[in-house]
């Protein structure tokens, strides 16, 4: 009986991804597959308002940065030196969120 379920929920994922080709309905595919590294933690809603605050005390150099960005082109230096310390900061905003992301998940798979 377990053969003949996986096999039907085999055929309606493969039915699925014919009728919607699109990226999204396979990322909804992923996501039905209860896959356990998948879900929504303190550390994530955390960073996301993190990057939030960080974008509205900064709007102006990040409008700044949209609008000069074929600088990071034709100039990449000036465009760099113009903007390292929005660039960095944010990188080290990610750096941290998957450390702590990271060591989050290491420490429930030891428990």
């Amino acid at each position: 009986m377990n053969k003949i379920k996986k096999t039907f929920l085999k055929e309606k994922e493969n039915d699925y991804k014919l009728r919607n080709p699109k990226i999204f309905s396979k990322y909804v595919i992923v996501l039905s597959k209860n896959n356990p590294n998948i879900k929504f933690t303190f550390i994530d809603i955390v960073f996301f308002l993190v990057v939030i605050f960080y974008i509205s005390l900064n709007y102006d150099s990040l409008i700044a940065m949209i609008e000069t960005f074929g600088m990071l082109f034709s100039a990449p230096i000036l465009f760099i030196n113009e903007f390292f310390n929005q660039i960095f900061t944010f990188l080290l905003m990610l750096f941290f969120y998957g450390y702590f992301r990271n060591k989050g998940f290491n420490n429930k798979s030891e428990d």
